[in-house]
């Protein structure tokens, strides 16, 4: 539950940025993406803190639970062009429904966003398309066999699972 509300500070310092930064360069964008960074449905608010450099925080729905999905992300072009190459980092954190058992367990993954996205210069229409790479690191003990009794060493190791991912968005910018 701790990193629950952590993650809920987290958004809320993102969106006291947000506005404080939107006086500044005036850039914006609310979309809806499907897929993604927020696994299912997000609501997504980002801003661009530089011409260059976008910051993002949303809410995300998927089937077993809900999730908190953040980026920054480059976008090559900046405010020359409505056509831009985007590649950034995301963490989402989700809290998912145990279906095995009762309650709910933390989910945080790590991910890449590479894609395209249609933004024109003066706002409007905002479309985005990226594939969305997403890793989940788990932690193992190892054991070691004594007869035919597996024995934990204590020592521990770490397994990578990666998503091959992908999104769709659609929104606004202003």
């Amino acid at each position: 539950m701790k990193i629950l509300y952590k993650s809920l500070l987290l958004l809320l310092f993102i969106k006291l940025s947000i506005v404080c930064y939107a006086e500044v360069f005036k850039r914006n964008s609310l979309y809806l993406e499907i897929g993604g960074t927020g696994i299912g449905l997000s609501i997504n608010a980002e801003t661009k803190v530089l011409p260059y450099l976008a910051l993002r925080g949303g809410v995300s729905s998927a089937i077993l639970g809900f999730g908190f999905p953040l980026s920054i992300s480059y976008l090559s072009g900046a405010d020359k062009f409505s056509h831009h190459f985007e590649a950034g980092v995301s963490f989402s954190y989700f809290e998912v429904l145990s279906i095995f058992g009762e309650g709910t367990f933390g989910l945080p993954l790590f991910g890449g966003i590479f894609g395209y996205r249609y933004q024109p210069k003066k706002g409007g229409f905002l479309f985005r398309v990226v594939y969305t790479p997403l890793v989940r690191i788990e932690e193992k003990e190892r054991y070691e066999v004594a007869g035919e009794v597996s024995v934990p060493t204590g020592e521990k190791y770490y397994v990578y699972h990666v998503l091959h991912w992908g999104g769709i968005s659609f929104g606004f910018s202003f």
